[in-house]
Protein backbone atom coordinates (compact mmCIF):
# COMPACT_ATOMS: atom_id res chain seq x y z
CA UNK A 1 0.00 0.00 0.00
CA UNK A 2 1.00 3.31 -0.52
CA UNK A 3 1.77 6.19 1.77
CA UNK A 4 -0.49 8.10 -0.15
CA UNK A 5 -3.29 5.97 0.20
CA UNK A 6 -2.97 5.14 4.12
CA UNK A 7 -3.23 8.59 4.25
CA UNK A 8 -7.14 9.25 2.40
CA UNK A 9 -8.33 6.33 5.10
CA UNK A 10 -7.05 7.91 8.01
CA UNK A 11 -8.42 11.05 6.66
CA UNK A 12 -11.82 9.41 6.14
CA UNK A 13 -12.14 7.65 9.44
CA UNK A 14 -11.40 11.15 11.38
CA UNK A 15 -14.05 12.92 9.80
CA UNK A 16 -18.04 13.15 11.85
CA UNK A 17 -20.56 11.09 11.11
CA UNK A 18 -24.03 12.98 10.45
CA UNK A 19 -27.02 10.83 11.11
CA UNK A 20 -29.57 11.82 8.30
CA UNK A 21 -33.06 12.19 9.82
CA UNK A 22 -36.49 11.31 8.03
CA UNK A 23 -39.53 13.54 8.37
CA UNK A 24 -42.45 11.81 9.98
CA UNK A 25 -46.02 12.83 9.55
CA UNK A 26 -47.47 16.14 10.97
CA UNK A 27 -49.97 15.92 13.59
CA UNK A 28 -52.31 16.77 10.97
CA UNK A 29 -52.07 14.29 9.05
CA UNK A 30 -51.65 11.45 11.82
CA UNK A 31 -55.20 12.65 12.47
CA UNK A 32 -56.63 12.49 9.03
CA UNK A 33 -54.94 8.95 8.72
CA UNK A 34 -56.57 8.21 12.08
CA UNK A 35 -59.96 9.32 10.85
CA UNK A 36 -59.86 7.57 7.90
CA UNK A 37 -58.96 3.73 9.67
CA UNK A 38 -61.92 4.29 11.85
CA UNK A 39 -62.51 3.76 15.35
CA UNK A 40 -65.00 1.67 17.24
CA UNK A 41 -67.45 4.41 17.98
CA UNK A 42 -66.87 5.86 14.72
CA UNK A 43 -66.83 3.83 11.99
CA UNK A 44 -65.93 4.76 8.43
CA UNK A 45 -68.74 4.69 6.16
CA UNK A 46 -67.11 3.37 2.44
CA UNK A 47 -69.43 4.04 -1.04
CA UNK A 48 -69.06 2.00 -3.31
CA UNK A 49 -70.25 2.73 -6.85
CA UNK A 50 -70.69 -0.18 -8.78
CA UNK A 51 -68.81 -0.28 -12.28
CA UNK A 52 -71.38 0.05 -15.37
CA UNK A 53 -72.64 -3.14 -16.46
CA UNK A 54 -72.52 -4.18 -19.94
CA UNK A 55 -75.60 -5.23 -21.79
CA UNK A 56 -75.50 -8.46 -22.02
CA UNK A 57 -75.56 -8.19 -18.36
CA UNK A 58 -78.42 -6.12 -17.67
CA UNK A 59 -80.47 -8.32 -20.10
CA UNK A 60 -79.17 -11.49 -18.18
CA UNK A 61 -80.66 -9.69 -14.84
CA UNK A 62 -83.77 -8.45 -16.40
CA UNK A 63 -84.43 -12.42 -17.62
CA UNK A 64 -83.71 -13.67 -14.52
CA UNK A 65 -86.22 -10.91 -12.55
CA UNK A 66 -88.55 -12.22 -14.63
CA UNK A 67 -88.37 -15.88 -14.20
CA UNK A 68 -88.33 -15.26 -10.59
CA UNK A 69 -91.44 -13.20 -10.95
CA UNK A 70 -92.74 -16.25 -13.09
CA UNK A 71 -92.04 -18.84 -10.72
CA UNK A 72 -93.52 -16.66 -7.53
CA UNK A 73 -96.94 -15.87 -9.81
CA UNK A 74 -97.11 -19.46 -10.48
CA UNK A 75 -96.59 -20.87 -6.73
CA UNK A 76 -99.01 -18.25 -5.74
CA UNK A 77 -101.43 -19.74 -8.17
CA UNK A 78 -100.84 -23.38 -7.21
CA UNK A 79 -101.13 -22.20 -3.75
CA UNK A 80 -104.57 -21.32 -4.23
CA UNK A 81 -105.67 -24.31 -6.59
CA UNK A 82 -104.35 -26.32 -3.62
CA UNK A 83 -106.62 -24.41 -0.96
CA UNK A 84 -109.65 -24.72 -3.36
CA UNK A 85 -109.13 -28.39 -3.63
CA UNK A 86 -108.57 -28.88 0.32
CA UNK A 87 -112.27 -27.19 0.31
CA UNK A 88 -113.48 -29.69 -2.46
CA UNK A 89 -112.05 -32.44 -0.19
CA UNK A 90 -113.64 -31.32 3.07
CA UNK A 91 -116.66 -30.97 0.90
CA UNK A 92 -116.94 -34.44 -0.47
CA UNK A 93 -116.07 -35.78 3.60
CA UNK A 94 -119.31 -33.95 4.71
CA UNK A 95 -121.25 -35.15 1.98
CA UNK A 96 -120.26 -38.70 2.27
CA UNK A 97 -120.32 -38.73 6.03
CA UNK A 98 -123.96 -37.16 5.03
CA UNK A 99 -124.03 -40.26 3.12
CA UNK A 100 -122.77 -42.60 5.68
CA UNK A 101 -125.06 -41.82 7.81
CA UNK A 102 -128.28 -42.34 5.83
CA UNK A 103 -126.97 -45.30 4.75
CA UNK A 104 -126.39 -46.44 8.49
CA UNK A 105 -130.12 -45.30 9.42
CA UNK A 106 -131.48 -47.11 6.26
CA UNK A 107 -129.56 -50.00 7.16
CA UNK A 108 -131.06 -49.97 10.98
CA UNK A 109 -135.01 -49.23 9.64
CA UNK A 110 -134.02 -52.37 7.21
CA UNK A 111 -132.61 -54.97 10.26
CA UNK A 112 -135.42 -53.65 12.62
CA UNK A 113 -137.85 -54.16 9.73
CA UNK A 114 -136.69 -57.41 8.98
CA UNK A 115 -136.60 -58.55 12.77
CA UNK A 116 -140.23 -57.64 13.26
CA UNK A 117 -140.58 -60.19 9.66
CA UNK A 118 -138.81 -62.67 11.52
CA UNK A 119 -140.54 -62.22 14.91
CA UNK A 120 -143.78 -62.08 13.02
CA UNK A 121 -143.19 -64.97 11.27
CA UNK A 122 -141.93 -66.62 13.97
CA UNK A 123 -144.20 -65.87 16.10
CA UNK A 124 -146.59 -67.26 13.45
CA UNK A 125 -145.11 -70.39 13.63
CA UNK A 126 -144.60 -71.14 16.85
CA UNK A 127 -147.31 -73.45 18.40
CA UNK A 128 -150.43 -72.86 19.93
CA UNK A 129 -152.51 -74.73 21.77
CA UNK A 130 -156.55 -74.11 22.70
CA UNK A 131 -159.11 -76.40 23.68
CA UNK A 132 -161.89 -77.08 20.99
CA UNK A 133 -165.16 -79.03 23.18
CA UNK A 134 -166.79 -81.55 20.68
CA UNK A 135 -170.51 -82.20 20.64
CA UNK A 136 -171.52 -78.69 22.17
CA UNK A 137 -173.77 -79.32 25.23
CA UNK A 138 -174.33 -83.00 24.35
CA UNK A 139 -174.20 -85.38 27.50
CA UNK A 140 -173.38 -81.91 29.19
CA UNK A 141 -176.80 -80.33 30.54
CA UNK A 142 -179.40 -83.46 31.66
CA UNK A 143 -183.37 -83.21 30.40
CA UNK A 144 -185.24 -81.77 32.91
CA UNK A 145 -187.14 -85.23 33.80
CA UNK A 146 -183.79 -87.00 34.87
CA UNK A 147 -183.55 -87.60 38.04
CA UNK A 148 -180.06 -87.94 38.42
CA UNK A 149 -177.19 -87.50 35.45
CA UNK A 150 -173.45 -87.08 35.53
CA UNK A 151 -172.51 -84.39 33.38
CA UNK A 152 -169.68 -85.57 30.67
CA UNK A 153 -167.75 -83.29 28.49
CA UNK A 154 -165.58 -84.26 25.47
CA UNK A 155 -162.74 -81.64 24.31
CA UNK A 156 -159.72 -81.67 22.14
CA UNK A 157 -156.27 -79.68 22.12
CA UNK A 158 -155.87 -77.82 18.73
CA UNK A 159 -152.91 -76.98 17.16
CA UNK A 160 -153.19 -73.29 16.03
CA UNK A 161 -149.55 -72.83 14.88
CA UNK A 162 -147.55 -74.18 12.44
CA UNK A 163 -144.89 -76.13 14.69
CA UNK A 164 -145.09 -79.18 16.67
CA UNK A 165 -145.92 -78.53 20.03
CA UNK A 166 -144.45 -80.77 23.15
CA UNK A 167 -147.47 -81.57 25.91
CA UNK A 168 -146.02 -81.25 28.71
CA UNK A 169 -149.02 -81.17 31.26
CA UNK A 170 -152.90 -80.72 30.80
CA UNK A 171 -154.79 -79.73 33.85
CA UNK A 172 -158.86 -79.26 33.60
CA UNK A 173 -161.72 -79.00 36.01
CA UNK A 174 -165.85 -78.53 34.95
CA UNK A 175 -167.57 -77.10 37.35
CA UNK A 176 -171.71 -75.87 37.53
CA UNK A 177 -171.65 -72.88 39.20
CA UNK A 178 -173.80 -69.19 39.41
CA UNK A 179 -170.04 -67.54 38.53
CA UNK A 180 -166.62 -67.80 38.28
CA UNK A 181 -164.42 -67.38 41.67
CA UNK A 182 -161.70 -64.97 41.47
CA UNK A 183 -159.35 -67.57 41.59
CA UNK A 184 -159.15 -71.36 40.07
CA UNK A 185 -160.04 -73.62 42.34
CA UNK A 186 -158.03 -76.80 41.65
CA UNK A 187 -160.28 -79.57 43.84
CA UNK A 188 -160.07 -82.20 41.80
CA UNK A 189 -157.53 -81.71 38.98
CA UNK A 190 -156.69 -83.91 36.27
CA UNK A 191 -152.95 -83.88 35.29
CA UNK A 192 -151.13 -85.12 32.46
CA UNK A 193 -147.67 -85.43 32.25
CA UNK A 194 -146.12 -87.09 28.88
CA UNK A 195 -144.18 -86.20 26.13
CA UNK A 196 -146.73 -86.29 23.21
CA UNK A 197 -146.42 -84.48 20.06
CA UNK A 198 -148.84 -82.37 18.69
CA UNK A 199 -148.01 -81.36 15.20
CA UNK A 200 -148.80 -77.83 13.85
CA UNK A 201 -152.32 -77.23 12.61
CA UNK A 202 -153.36 -81.26 13.86
CA UNK A 203 -155.48 -81.84 16.93
CA UNK A 204 -154.44 -83.83 20.30
CA UNK A 205 -157.58 -86.49 21.21
CA UNK A 206 -158.35 -87.82 17.66
CA UNK A 207 -155.65 -90.15 18.13
CA UNK A 208 -156.24 -91.00 21.42
CA UNK A 209 -159.91 -91.93 20.91
CA UNK A 210 -162.78 -91.28 18.71
CA UNK A 211 -164.65 -89.25 21.06
CA UNK A 212 -161.39 -87.12 21.93
CA UNK A 213 -160.20 -86.11 25.48
CA UNK A 214 -163.74 -87.36 27.91
CA UNK A 215 -163.91 -84.43 30.83
CA UNK A 216 -166.28 -85.96 33.45
CA UNK A 217 -167.92 -84.05 36.44
CA UNK A 218 -166.70 -84.68 39.54
CA UNK A 219 -169.75 -86.44 40.89
CA UNK A 220 -173.65 -86.94 39.70
CA UNK A 221 -176.14 -84.09 40.20
CA UNK A 222 -179.39 -84.41 41.90
CA UNK A 223 -182.86 -83.39 40.99
CA UNK A 224 -182.44 -80.19 42.22
CA UNK A 225 -179.33 -79.33 40.96
CA UNK A 226 -180.47 -80.91 37.39
CA UNK A 227 -183.75 -78.32 37.97
CA UNK A 228 -181.35 -75.51 38.71
CA UNK A 229 -178.64 -76.22 35.53
CA UNK A 230 -181.74 -76.31 33.60
CA UNK A 231 -183.96 -73.23 34.41
CA UNK A 232 -184.27 -70.34 31.92
CA UNK A 233 -183.15 -67.18 33.44
CA UNK A 234 -186.10 -64.46 32.78
CA UNK A 235 -183.95 -61.30 31.85
CA UNK A 236 -184.59 -58.50 34.73
CA UNK A 237 -185.49 -61.19 37.04
CA UNK A 238 -183.72 -61.86 40.28
CA UNK A 239 -183.27 -66.10 39.00
CA UNK A 240 -180.27 -67.99 39.78
CA UNK A 241 -179.10 -70.23 37.45
CA UNK A 242 -175.98 -72.55 37.48
CA UNK A 243 -173.63 -72.97 34.33
CA UNK A 244 -170.95 -75.20 33.15
CA UNK A 245 -168.03 -73.78 33.61
CA UNK A 246 -165.03 -75.80 31.40
CA UNK A 247 -161.57 -74.48 32.50
CA UNK A 248 -158.02 -75.42 32.88
CA UNK A 249 -154.19 -74.72 31.94
CA UNK A 250 -152.02 -76.47 29.51
CA UNK A 251 -147.86 -76.96 29.64
CA UNK A 252 -146.09 -76.92 26.36
CA UNK A 253 -142.86 -76.76 24.63
CA UNK A 254 -141.91 -75.86 21.16
CA UNK A 255 -139.11 -76.15 18.84
CA UNK A 256 -137.72 -72.77 19.49
CA UNK A 257 -136.67 -73.68 23.01
CA UNK A 258 -139.56 -71.64 24.69
CA UNK A 259 -142.05 -73.33 27.13
CA UNK A 260 -145.75 -72.21 27.01
CA UNK A 261 -148.51 -72.16 30.01
CA UNK A 262 -151.24 -70.45 28.72
CA UNK A 263 -154.52 -70.64 30.77
CA UNK A 264 -158.60 -71.28 29.31
CA UNK A 265 -161.60 -70.52 30.66
CA UNK A 266 -165.17 -71.35 28.86
CA UNK A 267 -168.97 -70.98 29.68
CA UNK A 268 -170.59 -73.37 27.88
CA UNK A 269 -174.78 -72.85 27.74
CA UNK A 270 -177.56 -75.48 27.44
CA UNK A 271 -178.00 -74.66 23.70
CA UNK A 272 -174.40 -75.45 23.13
CA UNK A 273 -172.61 -72.17 22.64
CA UNK A 274 -169.84 -70.86 24.34
CA UNK A 275 -167.94 -68.10 25.62
CA UNK A 276 -164.86 -67.02 27.06
CA UNK A 277 -165.19 -66.06 30.81
CA UNK A 278 -163.15 -65.58 33.67
CA UNK A 279 -159.79 -62.90 34.37
CA UNK A 280 -156.43 -63.02 33.79
CA UNK A 281 -156.40 -65.58 36.50
CA UNK A 282 -158.09 -67.78 33.71
CA UNK A 283 -157.25 -66.89 30.82
CA UNK A 284 -153.41 -65.93 30.50
CA UNK A 285 -150.27 -66.66 27.86
CA UNK A 286 -146.49 -66.85 29.96
CA UNK A 287 -143.71 -67.76 27.68
CA UNK A 288 -139.81 -68.78 29.38
CA UNK A 289 -137.02 -70.46 28.24
CA UNK A 290 -137.17 -73.84 29.05
CA UNK A 291 -135.34 -75.06 32.30
CA UNK A 292 -131.95 -76.26 31.70
CA UNK A 293 -132.56 -79.58 33.48
CA UNK A 294 -135.58 -80.28 31.93
CA UNK A 295 -133.62 -79.81 28.67
CA UNK A 296 -130.97 -82.51 29.67
CA UNK A 297 -133.72 -84.65 30.93
CA UNK A 298 -135.64 -84.96 27.63
CA UNK A 299 -132.18 -85.11 25.86
CA UNK A 300 -131.48 -88.58 28.38
CA UNK A 301 -134.92 -89.69 27.33
CA UNK A 302 -134.00 -89.21 23.85
CA UNK A 303 -130.69 -91.12 23.57
CA UNK A 304 -132.22 -93.95 26.19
Amino acid sequence: MSPSTIVLIIALCSMPVVAQTIPGPSDSQKQTLQEVRGTKGSPVFVTVIPADKTPEQAKQEDADRAEKRAIEDQTIKLTEQIKDFTGYLVAVGILQAAIFLLQLGVFGYQGRQLKRTVDSSESAARPILAPRVVGGAKGLYPDKAAEMHTPRLVFMLENHGKTPAILKELRYELRLLVDLPTVPLWEHPTIRNDRNVISGEARWGEEKMVEGIVCKFTKSLSRDEIMEATRKIIPGSADIARRFFFFGRVIYDDVFGDRHTRGFCLKIFQNGSQAVRGSSAYNYSKREKIPRQDEDKASDEDQG
